[in-house]
């Protein structure tokens, strides 16, 4: 996992951290208070990620026919994590894509993270020779990493409030054998960015640089963001007040803009002019679990691995691009 990847992951699990911290006991707000508490003192703590994304794609056949063909991906990831400073995560899942009936199978190369004061360490299972797969450890020094994490477990980053309003369900709804309060939401992609670049500016310098990001990336996306539309469904548990489940899609959204850009490349890429697109479902869970244990070790092959540091795999990034270009 490179450095991005890596922040991609830790904005990811801090984000998922504070939405599901935001649903509580009389009113949906109560709840993501108590929620936001309780999340706080755990120990440890796993996530169970799912994402699908699904398409149909109507192509003319050589009889002149239509056929509707499916293409599409689904991620499946577990987050470990052992709560505290110094803070660890660990990383496993795979990926299966769909492309018009071929399936593709990847599994997702393990990673273990370890936040300090100090810095972060990332050991990932570099498997480009599947004969001979080696650990790296790959160290990125600063003390932003850190900072982010303590004041995520303080709480100074709880108080962060998603433009939107909650809903409480009259009826609670049992998931698991866990009877659970249920919480709904729904926003604008748009307001979700301006949220997200909100939390990045309590970040610190690490936020700051997130913020960047993303600023450059809505200039190219911009547009397309407009009609995207994020529906949430929330479940904290009844006696815990701990979160047990929480769903994310865009499957209220107006596509039109992007899919006339998929269409697009379509026709001047692969020549498949006349192509319609439909989406199916984009979606993502988050399944919680908490633990009095870590439930994971860093292997000892993985901790011996020679020190790279992320600057250096940069740089080499840089230019492998570059040398391409």
């Amino acid at each position: 996992m490179n450095k991005h990847m890596n922040k991609v992951l830790a904005a990811t699990v801090a984000g998922v951290t504070l939405l599901a911290g935001a649903a509580g006991a009389q009113t949906a707000q109560e709840i993501l208070e108590q929620a936001q508490k309780a999340s706080s003192e755990v120990s440890n703590m796993t996530v169970d990620l799912v994402m699908n994304g699904q398409a149909s794609m109507t192509v003319a056949g050589s009889d002149g026919q239509e056929q509707s063909v499916p293409v599409g991906g689904k991620l499946e990831m577990g987050v470990y994590t052992a709560m505290g400073m110094p803070m660890s995560v660990y990383t496993t899942g795979n990926m299966t894509l769909n492309l018009m009936g071929f399936p593709i199978n990847r599994e997702i190369t393990d990673t273990y993270v370890v936040i300090t004061a100090d810095g972060m360490d990332t050991y990932t299972l570099d498997d480009t020779d599947p004969e001979a797969p080696a650990w790296m450890h790959i160290v990125q020094e600063g003390t932003e990493y850190g900072e982010l994490v303590e004041r995520s477990l303080s709480g100074e980053m709880s108080n962060m409030q998603l433009p939107m309003d909650y809903v409480l369900a009259e009826a609670t709804q049992e998931i698991d054998g866990t009877e659970c309060y249920v919480i709904t939401a729904q926003m604008a992609a748009s307001q979700m960015v301006e949220y997200v670049k909100s939390a990045m500016a309590l970040a610190g310098n690490a936020g700051q640089e997130q913020m960047a990001v993303i600023d450059e990336l809505l200039a190219k996306a911009g547009p397309y963001v407009d009609g995207l539309v994020v529906s949430f469904e929330e479940y904290v548990a009844v006696d815990t007040c701990l979160p047990v489940q929480m769903t994310l899609d865009l499957n209220d959204s107006s596509w039109g803009p992007i899919l006339d850009k998929a269409m697009e490349l379509l026709a001047s890429q692969l020549n498949m002019a006349g192509t319609s697109l439909s989406i199916d479902d984009a979606s993502m869970s988050f399944t919680f679990d908490y633990y009095e244990e870590p439930g994971f070790e860093i292997p000892q092959e993985a901790l011996n691995a020679p020190v790279t540091p992320a600057e250096e795999l940069a740089a080499q990034a840089q230019g492998l691009i570059e040398s391409q270009m």
